[in-house]
């Protein structure tokens, strides 16, 4: 038995769910495009019925723990060593992720033809959202959000519905696809986010802030950004991510925010920065007083282009 549960989700409402668990309970137009989607992987062939096949045997997973046993390294909990669990998660990986990630975690599953961006390369080990230091390993808390939440904008859906345990699982075994879970010096503890602040709630005292917010926005953040966060940098056309893709960065005012839907997501991952994207750090060259007057620009900004959009005659 496996003991413990997980930490809730944000709450709030997330039109991305995934049909694997929720199908009969979506809007008739959800699941048409649900079901636009499956027929589009039986195109490609049976990728499930290829993927059990081919699957990792449990003796693998045995020699992979025994492997495991034999390192002298630091293990953030003992889930990586737990054969039950981790051929749990293969169970659910192979029915709810190979699709898009491909039965050996690489990203390319017959379900990422196609798809902008693309599904994560799991084999690398590089994750853009986190609550950890720039360059080090997620934990699983932060695994288990992406799983439940998916990633807005994107092509992974929340899989809210997933039972915990088999969220927990499958967190362990993307862990089997990379050494560097292994590796003491990844590790890191997660950095310290505040409270968000009081005035944050007062319309008024937010609005003085994002004034205060706008200099430092334009001198950190406008070269890829832009002024008005519309993501149209002088260097927006030009970067490139850790795979050699084109990473545009985000429209801040209009698009979806990957990291989340609270002013607290986006500090985190201004503080964090976006691992395999050419976004960086923050932590510690910026102080948090002056990056919540950031973040308060920002949702200003947003707000602003809701309202036009909204009364534009």
């Amino acid at each position: 038995m496996i003991s413990g549960s997980l930490p809730p989700p944000d709450s709030g409402p997330h039109g991305n769910r995934c049909g694997c668990y929720d199908h009969h309970q979506r809007p008739k137009k959800e699941q048409l495009r649900h079901a636009a989607g499956l027929t589009r992987l039986n195109k490609l062939g049976s990728w499930k019925e290829v993927f059990l096949t081919l699957g990792i045997a449990c003796v693998g997973i045995q020699l992979l723990t025994s492997s495991l046993l034999s390192q002298e390294v630091r293990r953030p909990n003992e889930r990586l060593m737990n054969a039950e669990l981790l051929q749990r998660g293969q169970r659910v990986y192979m029915d709810h992720c190979a699709g898009c990630h491909g039965k050996d975690g690489d990203g390319q599953g017959p379900g990422a033809y196609g798809l902008n961006p693309k599904p994560r390369d799991l084999t690398s080990a590089i994750f853009k959202l986190r609550s950890t230091p720039a360059g080090t390993l997620p934990t699983d808390e932060d695994m288990i959000r992406t799983v439940k939440q998916g990633v807005a904008g994107t092509s992974m859906n929340a899989f809210d519905l997933m039972p915990d345990q088999d969220v927990l699982a499958v967190v362990q075994y993307i862990k089997t696809f990379s050494t560097d879970w292994l590796e003491t010096d990844r590790y890191e503890d997660p950095i310290y986010i505040p409270p968000t602040p009081a005035w944050f709630r007062d319309p008024e005292q937010r609005s003085e802030h994002a004034e205060n917010g706008r200099d430092p926005f334009i001198g950190n953040c406008s070269t890829c950004h832009g002024e008005e966060g519309r993501g149209d940098g002088i260097s927006a056309t030009a970067l490139m991510d850790a795979w050699e893709q084109p990473a545009r960065p985000a429209n801040l005012i209009a698009g979806k925010i990957k990291s989340g839907r609270t002013a607290s997501d986006l500090y985190k991952a201004i503080a964090t920065g976006l691992d395999g994207s050419p976004m960086p750090s923050f932590h510690g060259a910026i102080e948090d007083d002056e990056l919540w007057d950031i973040v308060a620009y920002l949702v200003q900004l947003r707000e602003d282009h809701r309202n036009q959009k909204t009364f534009q005659p």
